[in-house]
């Protein structure tokens, strides 16, 4: 079972954030695997997934010029990469980052997961990070 968190990959630039919002590390997007149409093909299942796992707080994708999205999460996470795919040569690629949980819970057991998705017209800065993180009960 995942959650699993798409995004955009055409011209974006990627960077994470660290446990307490201060440390920022440059993420880079794989690059997309062309496919022959939306059936599924088996056969790239193991390319696209086999990627290192990534661990954040925060992670933002963004254009050359600033503006895009960032998610914050209420703790740092590890999730698993699927590369980019792009049907046809024209068409936008897109990836995903996804996030494992339990498969089985046990009778009242509960799992959270919170995160705020903050859209921005220039780039963010960690100190918009960590208001936002602070608004929103992101501890």
């Amino acid at each position: 079972l995942y959650h699993a968190i798409p995004y955009f990959a055409d011209n974006r630039i990627a960077r994470t954030f660290g446990k307490d919002l201060t440390e920022e590390k440059p993420f880079a997007i794989p690059d997309p695997i062309l496919i022959a149409g939306k059936t599924p093909q088996p056969e790239l299942e193991a390319t696209r997934y086999d990627l290192e796992p990534v661990t954040f707080r925060a992670i933002d994708f963004s254009s050359e010029n600033g503006a895009g999205a960032t998610l914050i999460f209420d703790r740092t996470h590890t999730f698993a990469q699927a590369a980019p795919m792009r049907y046809r040569h024209e068409a936008a690629s897109g990836g995903s980052l996804n996030l494992t949980l339990p498969s089985r819970l046990q009778s009242g057991e509960r799992h959270t997961l919170r995160y705020a998705i903050y859209a921005h017209p220039e780039a963010v800065t960690i100190e918009q990070l960590r208001r936002i993180a602070d608004e929103e009960g992101l501890h």
